[in-house]
């Protein structure tokens, strides 16, 4: 602490002795308490000043911890999609290959992966004869079927959501509305020029 009587009295020292008067006595005396007043308010402040700076790294520790484990999260469900996907696909071509029992038995895997999926907020869709949203369905080709004018008349790769929100939409085909020709052994497969 700064002491103004002493370096008063240094710089004085060459000086003739002169009296103090009680006015500059007080002066001092009330300048040497307001500086004190200063440097224990300083000192509170820096204080305060650190303790927010040790919130705000621990904070920032925290957001980096939290996106990492949100990362971590991301790459997991990634995986789980990629599992179902090989389900799916081992499903359709159990499907195409007439054997009646594979077909049956990838049903029963896909439905019981759906179900697991469910248990943590994770939901496949593109149900074959819904309505096509766009929001919901990318559309690769248009096909004539049974199924109305812009509804789904097969699903390539399901879409998913988690937690309500799309992950990744369904790839499907669409139908054009008119009905499939008897003569031809497969669908008439068109580009799909969409909201005809």
């Amino acid at each position: 602490m700064f002491d103004y009587k002493k370096e008063l009295a240094k710089l004085l020292a060459d000086e003739p002795a002169a009296p103090m008067t009680d006015d500059f006595s007080v002066l001092i005396s009330e300048g040497s308490r307001l500086l004190a007043a200063f440097e224990k308010k300083q000192e509170d402040i820096s204080l305060q000043i650190e303790e927010i700076f040790d919130i705000v790294h621990s904070n920032s520790e925290a957001d980096t911890a939290l996106s990492a484990e949100k990362a971590q999260a991301k790459r997991f469900i990634n995986a789980i999609i990629g599992l179902s996907d090989m389900i799916e696909v081992f499903l359709h071509f159990s499907e195409q290959s007439g054997n009646a029992g594979h077909a049956e038995q990838a049903r029963i895997m896909w439905s019981n992966a759906n179900a697991l999926l469910g248990e943590c907020a994770l939901s496949s869709f593109g149900d074959v004869g819904s309505p096509l949203d766009p929001a919901l369905h990318s559309v690769h080709a248009a096909v004539n079927s049974a199924y109305p004018d812009e509804h789904i008349a097969s699903v390539l790769q399901s879409g998913y959501r988690y937690k309500g929100s799309v992950l990744r939409k369904a790839s499907v085909v669409v139908s054009t509305g008119a009905p499939p020709d008897p003569g031809r052994g497969s669908p008439r497969v068109q580009t799909y020029q969409g909201g005809r």
